[in-house]
């Protein structure tokens, strides 16, 4: 009976030395598989809108890596390069939003710009050519009111107190 007990024994620690391995090799794939899933839904959230809370958007994908490297103890070089590359691409997102709200900001700025020179221009002579300058100003207003309506939730706040200004302003007019 000695004689079973002891390979028995050394079967079952080998095997469970093997399960521990392979457990923790899936739970360090599986914490690697949701960190580039979290990279790609921001990826995929920054195409759509521009607007993000970068605060809270750090502060999860800091807690998703922090999961890879406790999972991951001694990462490998070719976990270590995965790791690396969506930090990189993280980072990078984070720079072309800040990009893309920059320029959206600077074309607001340009169309309210243009909404209120139209405003001040033309609403003297909408009165002398009614018709003329009535179409010309309603065009160039309505397409930028169309295209400030589109974008508020992207504007700054300063902006979009401005055009709740002029919007109020013409549909009392209007």
């Amino acid at each position: 009976m000695k004689n079973t007990i002891l390979p028995t024994f050394v079967l079952f620690a080998v095997l469970g030395g093997s399960c521990s391995e392979l457990n923790n090799e899936n739970e360090r794939a599986e914490a690697m598989n949701k960190l580039e899933s979290y990279v790609d839904s921001v990826d995929n959230n920054i195409e759509n809108t521009t607007r993000h809370n970068w605060q809270e958007l750090e502060a999860r994908y800091e807690k998703l890596e922090a999961t890879v490297e406790e999972k991951a103890g001694e990462m490998n070089e070719n976990l270590r390069t995965q790791f690396d590359e969506l930090e990189t691409r993280f980072e990078r997102l984070k720079e072309k939003n800040e990009e893309k709200l920059a320029e959206l900001n600077q074309e607001a700025e340009q169309k309210m710009s243009n909404l209120e020179n139209w405003l001040d221009e033309e609403s003297d002579e909408i009165e002398e050519k009614a018709d003329e300058a009535g179409e010309n100003a309603a065009e160039g207003m309505e397409e930028s009111l169309n295209w400030m309506e589109k974008n508020y939730e992207n504007l700054k706040k300063e902006t979009q107190e401005r055009f709740d200004r002029i919007k109020k302003n013409v549909e009392k007019d209007g």
